[in-house]
């Protein structure tokens, strides 16, 4: 009996099952890729160290490293991130555009409440012993004369802590004053303008204002030792996935140091231009209130003995005992961990 056509199992045609695998290996790995590329815009650059950095003569060491060579030398890739202010490079690093950031502890404390990406501090780069500072008018011949002026200051940055700290020494409150919010490049113009009576501010951005010969010094971080001090901080996993880098980039940078120590008008010269002020402001500027930390100073900071917690402490009850003008209050400070060089 022949076999109706329904009795006949279905066959396959071999180039349909070819042209179907075909299709679908297509569709896998276009998912593959999508999937690939979705995962790597979720993380930080891989071959290279992303850094923000504010213009502060201090970190211009790390400029000067790039320049003379000295990343790629030590065998690490290294892309330094330039912002306008303190505030703006610690915020490209809690959005993760940024793996470690140049900044003082108030931007280190900032960071370690506000963020996810919890930073943590791996060198010491100097002290302030005078280069931050508000400047006001001539009429305005102290901090006491600021009652019911308006001062500039820069929310969630040092200079809140400057302008708390000076309150506090000279007897007023937030409340003596108007504080306003004023991005700390911006503070020049706002001060030329007349829109604010004072400004807490640093160099190169105090420059501007000096220059003009309408502005006096009526408070200096000289007045409160070894407060202000600036460090190098990087996101907790990136530094101990890729410790080898952050040490490198750290030799880097005191080896620029050095080198400006050795050739401090070559040096000098490379970097005022690069902070677009004069070699005479940028050296009064080190050397007339700013106090670098080099490889040997790291142990006072961060060894057994060091002083980096003690510091943080300092500044995280300040910053809660002042009714800053700014939205919110860090209460929680990490311990600052012990670093081996």
């Amino acid at each position: 009996m022949m076999p109706t056509r329904s009795d006949i199992p279905p066959t396959v045609h071999p180039r349909r099952s070819w042209r179907f695998l075909l299709a679908l290996g297509t569709v896998l790995a276009v998912a593959s890729l999508l999937a690939a590329r979705s995962w790597q815009l979720l993380q930080p650059e891989s071959t290279e160290l992303r850094i923000a950095v504010n213009p502060w003569p201090g970190y211009e060491f790390a400029f000067l490293a790039e320049e003379l060579g000295y990343f790629r030398e030590e065998g690490v890739r290294v892309r330094l991130l330039e912002l306008s202010s303190l505030a703006d490079a610690r915020r490209a690093f809690e959005r993760g555009q940024a793996d470690g950031f140049f900044g003082t502890v108030v931007e280190l404390v900032y960071a370690q409440e506000y963020s996810l990406r919890k930073p943590v501090p791996v060198m010491a780069v100097n002290v302030s012993e005078g280069a931050d500072l508000i400047l006001a008018r001539p009429d305005i011949g102290s901090v006491a004369d600021l009652r019911g002026r308006r001062v500039g200051v820069e929310n969630g940055s040092l200079t809140v802590y400057v302008l708390a700290r000076a309150l506090e020494r000279h007897g007023l409150e937030w409340s003596d004053i108007e504080a306003v919010h004023v991005p700390t490049i911006q503070a020049a113009a706002l001060f030329a303008l007349g829109k604010i009576d004072a400004a807490v501010t640093y160099p190169p951005m105090s420059h501007e204002i000096e220059n003009t010969g309408e502005s006096r010094r009526v408070f200096t971080s000289a007045e409160i030792p070894g407060e202000v001090v600036d460090l190098f901080a990087m996101c907790r996993v990136v530094e101990r996935e890729r410790s080898r880098d952050v040490q490198a980039f750290c030799r880097a940078f005191f080896r620029a140091q050095q080198f400006a120590a050795e050739h401090p008008e070559t040096a000098f010269r490379m970097m005022a231009a690069r902070q677009n002020v004069s070699v005479e402001e940028f050296s009064q500027s080190m050397t007339d209130g700013i106090r670098i930390l080099g490889r040997s100073d790291q142990a006072a900071y961060f060894g057994h003995a060091g002083t980096a917690n003690a510091i943080v402490e300092r500044v995280r009850s300040i910053m809660v005992r002042a009714d800053a003008p700014q939205p919110g209050v860090m209460l929680v400070v990490e311990p600052i961990p012990e670093r081996a060089d």
